[in-house]
């Protein structure tokens, strides 16, 4: 029982984090390095796609963190638990960079 405690509290605890951080470059983008540095306006255009696009993501690896790491906690699989934990955050990164080429043309 104590193991299910721990586990939710660092679900939550993970979960919110993220959240706080999505929340805090929606409010300012600049915080990201080099964000609407250029002197090209089309540039911080597509600067702005890419932020959109990155935070959508993270929104989506979020929410499977949250379903995932909730299987791995009902199921007593703290493998389950741990992966969900990490990899959508990396693959959801693996996916905006792979994507920032179409991003750039819209």
């Amino acid at each position: 029982m104590a193991n299910v405690i721990i586990q939710s509290v660092i679900l939550f605890l993970v979960v919110g984090l993220k959240y706080g951080c999505i929340k805090l470059v929606r409010m300012n983008p600049g915080i990201i390095s080099g964000f609407e540095q250029s002197e090209d306006p089309g540039q911080r255009g597509r600067d702005k796609v890419w932020v959109n696009l990155l935070l959508r993501y993270m929104c989506i690896a979020n929410i499977v963190t949250i379903i995932g790491c909730s299987v791995g906690i009902v199921s007593g699989l703290q493998v389950i638990f741990c992966l969900f934990l990490l990899l959508p955050d990396f693959v959801a990164l693996l996916f905006v960079y792979g994507n920032r080429k179409t991003a750039e043309k819209d």
